[in-house]
């Protein structure tokens, strides 16, 4: 098979080669905009150069993929599948870009109908992001909830006395808290520093945040406002970092607003749970995030986004002798048993039988 990524891979087997794409650039919407257009040609390009008949599974990041695997497929008699990490136009209406009854809006969600029906499945990653689909699609349409995954080989639980990167940050000896990945300006980034200046009297904890993104300057200048000193800010971190990074977080920080949770599950969170590392969600109670964290018991989930609240229970669970670090092994635990990549591979087979099962006429 052929993997077209903008996302640095560990490189291609006999099994599966790896063509390099145009990667995200998330610097300013201008920049994401220009790569998304990028990539979706290139993508284009490809699928009509690729031979006739050959099934195409693709993702909504771009949001024009699945658009484009439709036309061409129904150009070269192709089959398709979607996977559907986000839902768009929905993210957009969640964020403010366009209204619910926006003309753009209508007609994209008119496209997406035409495009998850000729479809041989759809998958996505959430119950929620199902129901989601189902409103738009109609009952017929095959859907497939397959949860994201992570590599539980290179992903596990470090003691922090022999990872470097704890040493190197001085987290030996405390609980980090991390919040690690895109720092979005709808995330409420600055919302981990008025939760660290609530903690800041706590000597058994620290703070990391790692990444880049729309809002990290006011992270920083929050930071730098509260003059605060239990937090670190750090850039992305090397690939070959990034299992010592996630292997040092006992509480992973993940938030989501109220208006998209229902649209996506963060990917960070099955990285989090194979390292080990318990998850502090702030989500809403309908989201698939909350079910995840209270069903499996793998960390809090904190309803609404207030500092105060978020403290609380990150004291809370503190104070709890071996509570934390129940936490983290029901995280281990649970990765290995629901969202490993073995796992994932079977349901992924299962799911995509009907698309190889032959062409649709």
């Amino acid at each position: 098979c052929l993997l077209y990524t903008g996302t640095p891979f560990p490189g291609q087997s006999d099994r599966m080669t790896v063509r390099k794409a145009v990667s995200y650039d998330r610097q300013s919407l201008l920049r994401r905009a220009l790569s998304w257009c990028r990539f979706s040609l290139g993508a284009a390009w490809l699928l009509l150069r690729m031979p006739r008949h050959v099934p195409v599974l693709v993702v909504t990041n771009p949001p024009l993929l699945p658009l484009i695997a439709c036309v061409v497929g129904w150009l070269r008699r192709r089959p398709y599948a979607v996977l559907a990490w986000d839902l768009y136009p929905e993210h957009l209406v969640a964020i403010g870009g366009f209204g619910d009854r926006n003309l753009i809006v209508r007609l994209w969600r008119r496209v997406n109908r035409s495009v998850y029906r000729r479809a041989r499945v759809v998958i996505t990653i959430g119950h929620r992001m199902a129901a989601a689909i189902q409103e738009t699609a109609g009952d017929k349409v095959p859907i497939a909830v397959i949860p994201n995954w992570a590599d539980t080989e290179l992903l596990r639980p470090i003691d922090k006395t022999d990872n470097a990167f704890a040493q190197r940050w001085n987290q030996v000896g405390k609980v980090t808290v991390m919040y690690s990945g895109n720092i979005g300006a709808t995330h409420g980034a600055t919302l981990i520093a008025d939760v660290a200046k609530l903690l800041e009297g706590d000597s058994r904890l620290r703070f990391l945040v790692i990444g880049d993104g729309l809002g990290r300057a006011a992270l920083k200048d929050r930071i730098e406002e509260l003059g605060l000193t239990n937090i670190q800010l750090l850039d992305y971190q090397p690939w070959t970092v990034v299992p010592l990074s996630l292997g040092c977080a006992d509480l992973a920080f993940v938030m989501q607003d109220a208006v998209s949770a229902r649209y996506s599950v963060p990917s960070k969170v099955y990285s989090f749970l194979a390292a080990g590392s318990a998850i502090l969600a702030v989500t809403p109670a309908d989201s698939d995030l909350h079910d995840l964290v209270t069903q499996h018991r793998v960390g809090l989930a904190v309803t609404e986004p207030e500092a105060i609240a978020i403290a609380a229970a990150i004291r809370g669970v503190l104070d709890k002798d071996g509570e934390l670090d129940r936490l983290g092994r029901n995280a281990r635990s649970v990765s290995e048993s629901h969202f490993s990549s073995k796992v994932a591979t079977e349901q992924f087979r299962r799911g995509l039988e009907s698309m190889v099962g032959g062409v649709r006429q």
